[in-house]
């Protein structure tokens, strides 16, 4: 599957602050990002969405299908096209790690920051239990990619200048599959109900902590507001905390 991109443009007609591209995680929700997005708008900035066959494919494979699309963007984004604003990312679970893969493979692509949310770069310990296997194939290939002892992630190669990592440390509502599994297993380390929180940090990265689940936290308007000062500015405001759904 090629993947597909869906631009969004600044009210206002006025030339955008810079672009945004936009990944989705593990299946593709419509409206996932509708939050962030109207939020980096009312920045100025362009947004594209970009969609990809997340759980039809192995994760390497979506690495692929993204680095594809940044090939093709790539003429316009050296150009500057849109205003001649810099290209930043926002990279939500799979999404993350698929960006900052296909990024790392092209290092003399003109991007600016980075912010990867609830990102799994040391892969997801719920994956290593005793995790149904019916979940697993419902999940895809791309589950078995993001176990923590696996080579996707072990191979992850370090993410690029100007990155920033927003994660959550409240697990899931009786609503989501992964309450009913955690409450199967030893969750005594924090997490968002999918991503141990140890296993959002990357060393020397900026990280912020916010009060919301792994199905939630992209529909926060303060998470929204954490990404916008990131892209603006390169770190996240002191004392940032968003409050809980």
């Amino acid at each position: 599957m090629e993947s597909t991109h869906v631009p969004d443009s600044p009210p206002g007609g006025v030339p955008p602050a810079g672009r945004v591209i936009v990944v989705h995680g593990l299946f593709f929700v419509p409206f996932q990002f509708a939050v962030v997005r109207k939020a980096l708008r009312r920045a100025g900035f362009e947004t594209s969405f970009v969609r990809y066959a997340s759980n039809r494919q192995p994760a390497a494979e979506s690495v692929r299908e993204i680095g594809a699309f940044l090939d093709r963007v790539r003429p316009a984004a050296s150009a500057g096209e849109g205003g001649g604003g810099p290209v930043h990312f926002v990279g939500y679970s799979l999404g993350a790690l698929a960006l900052r893969s296909a990024l790392a493979a092209r290092p003399h692509f003109p991007a600016g920051r980075f912010v990867m949310i609830a990102p799994p770069n040391g892969g997801v310990g719920l994956l290593s239990g005793p995790l149904p296997a019916v979940a697993l194939r419902c999940g895809g290939p791309a589950l078995e990619d993001l176990r923590e002892d696996s080579d996707f992630v072990r191979t992850l190669p370090p993410p690029r200048p100007g990155s920033g990592i927003i994660a959550g440390d409240r697990p899931a509502t009786v609503l989501h599959p992964s309450w009913w599994v955690r409450r199967q297993i030893d969750a005594a380390d924090p997490h968002d109900g999918t991503v141990e929180l140890r296993n959002t940090r990357i060393p020397g990265v900026p990280h912020v902590t916010v009060h919301h689940s792994h199905a939630t936290i992209c529909w926060s308007p303060a998470v929204a507001g954490l990404v916008r000062a990131f892209l603006d500015s390169g770190r996240f405001p002191a004392a940032a905390a968003a409050p809980a759904a």
